[in-house]
């Protein structure tokens, strides 16, 4: 098979062509055993992607793209059988999925542009498998097909493309305004230097041959000063005396630093070129005044060593580079080379054309990147200050390493153990040298002499740059800002820096208190490398030192006898990793980390470090502009080690875009994913790339993307998740649960929940509180009647009051006692809670009971048949449930017990039953229905509750045929006249009055009233108000009513204390999406003197079937 395709990608300036031609060849086996088949499988070899690739790529800004693309491949392969005979050839399908795709990544490291274009392939490959199945005494075949499971093949990588250029786009400027001189760029210059040891200390010497010498040439004749003899420049030497020296190769160290950025842009530009002076300091003395450029005043940068005359070669012989030198005199070279030059910081760039050469200069000596203080952060400042009182700190606490230093730490031994440094620290991403001055600015120059460091090498080699000597002494910080004068063996990262001062106080500590007669340090072995020093070979160093972030220790003195005390100072002095590598010395490593100080995010399973990346990267990970202004921006992490938990059940890897080292994420985005984990039943994962994404790859489909979706991928603070079948109601599901679980929580803190219905996922992210709207959806190419439920569940979050959402979701959703067609009935009625009944007294009533209960249950029941309309019931729908909610099921207490139970599951079914069968069980309850104490006998609020167009549980048609049965009595014994109920008081409770209650509550709709009459009733009403409240959806407000003498706070606190217990510990499977809203109003004084008025008449009947025992007796 053979692919081709072609990728334009133009973000800014930068363009890339790809052209990739793929090839492969796939075997398909079968094995047949007696004619039938054995084995089958399919074998993709060869894949390889073709020498005619071709790519093109100018990159010019940070970027980095990933194109995937899909290509289907159907084949039809012929396929002859040959076992006793020939057989005809039948076909073998074979359809390949090749999935190729191209990564394109660019970015710059100070003056160097890596740019890097990677090709990957896969491919599935789905087989039919084909049986012929022969008779011997047919001609024909018959052939049975049947597809087999789809083969995932991993086809390969290769590198299309690694181009390092010079990082210079400078619109197209090729010099400095030339109206300016170089007093006018740089102000007034300073004391010449001149060829003196007092003054030379100031000046630096330049190695190597990357750069061509020729004005000092070996004549005979004297320079700088009568009697000295010139010098040969072509070649560098490094001599004792500094005066007798190429005076060309000395510079100052702003120079030096600008020097080497050029010689590294030019050797990009040019390979086979080499830079050559033509002047640089000049020495000269008035009598010689031809040495001096014509303008006195700029001459005087050449005293000072801040000038120089530079060309370039024409291209140079390999075989012989150094013969033949010349400059290129090319407008067009000359142009070239100006822009390189104003890249590498020169503030003063000219042109002269006729000669061919640049007039180059530096400002006076001061860091290129100095940052302006002004520029920095409240914050930053302060982090600074904390940073430096921690530094010069002189004590510390070493009690709490006293269990730590008796263990045992040996050779080999490391810290965290089993781990490497790169798992723990995250490998290097960016190494620092000096002339990657906004990174290299970042390290910390080691300040302290509590600390012994080894030299960097001799003078006369060259250290961290071809062009720079070794520091043959470090035992001084350099008292310079000049990063070129740094010895790096005291250069490291901030957070290395903080742990190197802790671990030197802690070992003076121990010193002093087990080895006081003892003068040791610790010695500093190595420390910051640059990246021209580091070479991939077992021997070398480990390249985190190529980012200050490693340590090479050991001590003065004996060294085999302390460094194992000092490997465990180390883990106590809290580096993030310790190795004991040999009997000389220790490595100690340390994280990424951003700012003067540590600023950890806690998560749910993991602490995580905030981290900047590197300067050529930080576009690549800005915060995105348009949510700049919103408080809370989410940080920065370092996404290197992918596996670690951050969460039970989500890992670093689940946030990270793909081939991308950093991640931002909002710590609340995780707690919400984790809450709606445990209370979604089916399995949801984030989809591939749905989370994090780097300012690159937020530019994927952004113009397909819909507008609310298009920063918070950027900020850490969206996420795209999708359910395994990924249809319509598991994600309106999954969306739902998203809102009550993350929603409280969110609430509190004035965030809110931005969630997108597509058609296969939903989008959710974090977004601010915008007045009392919390949740905003949209519809982004989901199902209509799905969005429609969607908003449906969002406006009733909206207009309800505190979400309902359990925080124990496995015990508030375990099966209802009653079963889930009654989740919402409550088994404990507003009675007693403990049984006090006597067994025995029980068992004597129910016996003797059992004749008038069944009497009872009859009447009962042909009540119940007429009241269910003409036709509607008949006795074998109900016979059942009635016998076990009245006959069978005698005693207990109410409220609870086992008869209890088995009472309330029978009498709630026949009630469902009777409602499903009668023609019209309820009245209008919509806007009708008015709650009270009914067991209240001197109620004055019964005519606000059940008259008035209101309907109470007492006006309507099943409450007349319930209340003469649990008004029923019997005979204590034949021969007496003594009675008492027959479904009441202590030795029989019914449930039924309880249960027809809550049932009304749970088919009311619209607004329900609650009258109030004691501060008790909330009590008394809690199973309703739970229903009205939690349960039943159709309630729009429930409003309440209390009489004059009950205060508003009181039964607000009282409700609430409530509300928060029910709505923490209901299962929201079953529950509304919010609290029901309600308002707490007093009754008027005068329409509650008329109810109370106008209940007389209920009253003095509730009070008279209460008497009825005194009532009998005084009629005897």
């Amino acid at each position: 098979s053979s692919l081709n395709f072609n990728v334009f990608a133009a973000p800014g300036r930068s363009h890339v062509t790809t052209v990739v031609n793929s090839m492969a060849d796939y075997t398909t086996v079968m094995e047949y055993e007696k004619g039938n088949r054995s084995t089958q499988d399919v074998k993709v070899t060869d894949w390889q992607l073709s020498n005619e690739t071709r790519v093109q790529a100018d990159a010019q800004q940070d970027m980095k793209m990933l194109m995937q693309f899909s290509h289907q491949l159907k084949f039809t392969a012929h396929l002859g059988l040959f076992m006793d005979k020939m057989y005809p050839l039948h076909t073998f399908p074979v359809e390949i999925s090749s999935n190729p795709n191209v990564e394109v990544e660019s970015k710059a490291a100070g003056p160097v542009r890596s740019t890097k274009i990677t090709s990957k392939l896969s491919a599935s490959v789905l087989t039919t498998l084909v049986t012929p199945q022969h008779d011997d005494n047919s001609t024909e075949t018959n052939i049975e097909q049947q597809k087999i499971e789809s083969q995932e093949v991993t086809i390969g990588e290769q590198m299309l493309l690694h181009l390092e250029t010079a990082e210079c786009h400078h619109n197209g400027k090729t010099e400095t305004d030339q109206s300016l001189k170089m007093t006018d760029i740089c102000a007034a210059t300073y004391s010449r230097n001149t060829n003196k040891k007092s003054n030379l200390k100031n000046l630096l010497y330049l190695l190597g041959d990357d750069i061509v010498f020729m004005s000092e040439l070996t004549n005979g004749t004297w320079c700088q000063q009568q009697g000295r003899k010139c010098q040969d420049c072509f070649k560098h030497s490094v001599k004792n005396s500094k005066t007798n020296q190429c005076p060309d190769r000395m510079v100052t160290p702003r120079l030096a630093l600008q020097l080497s950025k050029l010689v590294l842009m030019s050797r990009l530009t040019w390979p086979n070129r080499k830079l050559i002076v033509l002047k640089s300091w000049t020495e000269a003395p008035p009598a010689n005044p031809p040495q001096l450029p014509n303008n006195k005043k700029d001459s005087l940068f050449y005293g000072e060593a801040r000038a120089i005359q530079i060309g370039i070669s024409k291209p140079i012989d390999a075989n012989n580079p150094n013969k033949g030198l010349s400059l290129d005199k090319s407008p067009t070279t000359l142009d070239v080379l100006g822009k390189l030059a104003l890249c590498a910081d020169f503030q003063y760039v000219r042109q002269v054309k006729t000669d061919a050469y640049l007039e180059l200069a530096v400002c006076m000596e001061e860091p290129p990147e100095k940052s302006d203080s002004s520029s920095e952060t409240e914050e930053e400042i302060s982090d600074k200050k904390m940073f430096m009182t921690s530094m010069n700190a002189t004590s510390s606490d070493i009690s709490m390493c006293d269990d730590l230093l008796n263990k045992p730490f040996r050779v080999g031994f490391t810290f965290p153990e089993n781990m490497t440094a790169d798992e723990v620290c995250g490998p290097v991403d960016v190494a620092n040298d000096r002339t990657n001055t906004k990174d290299y600015s970042s390290l910390y120059v080691y300040p302290f002499n509590d600390i012994e460091f080894e030299s960097e090498g001799p003078s006369k080699n060259w250290c961290g740059n071809t062009l720079r000597c070794c520091r043959d002494d470090c035992s001084r910080a350099s008292a310079t800002d000049e990063p070129w004068e740094w010895c790096n063996r005291r250069v490291m990262s901030r957070r290395l820096a903080s742990r190197l001062r802790e671990l030197s106080r802690l070992m003076n500590i121990w010193l002093q208190a087990k080895k006081p007669a003892l003068k040791t340090v610790i010695k500093v072995l190595m420390s910051h490398k640059e990246a021209s020093e580091y070479k991939p070979k077992p021997d070398q160093f480990h390249p985190l030192y190529t980012e200050g972030r490693g340590l090479r220790l050991t001590t003065t003195a004996n060294p085999g006898l302390y460094l194992q005390q000092l490997s465990l100072l180390a883990i106590c002095a809290s580096f993030d990793y310790v190795s004991y590598s040999s009997h000389s010395f220790i490595e100690v490593f340390v994280k990424k980390q951003a700012g003067w100080v540590a600023n950890e995010v806690d998560f749910l399973s993991q602490s995580l470090l905030v981290v900047q990346p590197p300067f050529s990267q930080s576009q690549e990970y800005d915060y995105p502009r348009p949510l700049q202004s919103e408080s809370g921006a989410s940080m920065l992490f370092d996404g290197s080690n992918k596996m670690t938990n951050l969460s039970p059940n989500f890992k670093i890897k689940d946030f990270l875009f793909s081939n991308v080292r950093y991640f931002r994420l909002d710590p609340q985005i995780l707690t919400c994913l984790e809450r709606v984990k445990e209370a979604f039943p089916e399995k949801f994962h984030i989809t591939p790339n749905g989370a994090y994404r780097s300012s690159t790859a937020n530019l994927l489909n952004l113009n397909h993307r819909h507008i609310e979706e298009l920063h918070r991928f950027q900020a850490g603070k969206a996420v795209e998740l999708t359910t395994k079948d990924k249809d319509s109601n598991h994600l309106l599901l999954l969306a739902e649960t998203v809102i009550r679980q993350c929603s409280p929580s969110l609430r509190a803190v004035d965030w809110s929940l931005g969630i997108g219905l597509h058609s296969s996922s939903i989008y959710v992210d974090l977004r601010p509180q915008n007045g009392k709207h919390f949740i905003k959806i949209w519809n982004a190419g989901g199902n209509n009647e799905t969005f429609r439920q969607l908003k449906k569940f969002s406006d009733a979050a909206h207009t309800g009051g505190s979400l309902i959402s359990s925080t124990d979701l496995e015990e508030a959703c375990k099966k209802p006692i009653l079963g889930e067609d009654f989740y919402y009935l409550s088994l404990y009625s507003e009675g007693t809670d403990f049984c006090t009944n006597n067994n025995v007294k029980e068992q004597d009533v129910c016996k003797s009971t059992q004749a008038q209960r069944e009497k009872e249950t009859s009447t009962f029941i042909e009540r119940l048949i007429s009241a269910a309309g003409a036709s509607a019931m008949d006795t074998s729908d109900i016979m059942v449930d009635t016998r076990k909610c009245l006959v069978d099921n005698c005693g207990g207490c109410s409220g609870s017990g086992t008869v209890w139970l088995q009472k309330t599951q029978a009498c709630s079914q026949l009630l469902r039953t009777f409602m499903n069968k009668a023609s019209k069980p309820f009245p209008n309850l919509h806007n009708t229905v008015a709650f009270y104490s009914s067991t209240n006998t001197n109620s004055m609020v019964h005519h606000l509750a059940c008259e008035q167009g209101n309907i109470c549980i007492e006006t309507i048609p099943l409450y007349a045929v319930i209340e003469p049965l649990l008004d029923s009595k019997y005979n204590v014994k034949e021969s007496e006249t003594v009675k008492e109920l027959l479904f009441g008081g202590d030795d029989n409770p019914s449930p039924l009055m309880e249960l027809l209650e809550q049932e009304l509550a749970m088919r009311a709709s619209g607004k329900v009233i609650v009258f109030l009459e004691t501060d008790k009733d909330v009590d008394v009403l809690r199973n309703v108000l739970k229903i009205l409240m939690i349960y039943n959806n159709k309630i729009d407000n429930v409003e309440l009513y209390i009489s004059k003498n009950m205060t508003e706070t009181k039964i607000s606190a009282s409700l609430r204390r409530k509300l928060n217990v029910w709505s923490s510990s209901t299962c929201p499977r079953f529950s509304r999406v919010a609290v029901t809203p309600f308002s707490i109003s007093k009754i008027p004084a005068e329409k509650l003197r008329r109810s109370a008025e106008k209940s007389k008449a209920r009253n003095e009947r509730k009070i008279a079937a209460q008497n009825w025992e005194i009532d009998w007796l005084e009629s005897l």
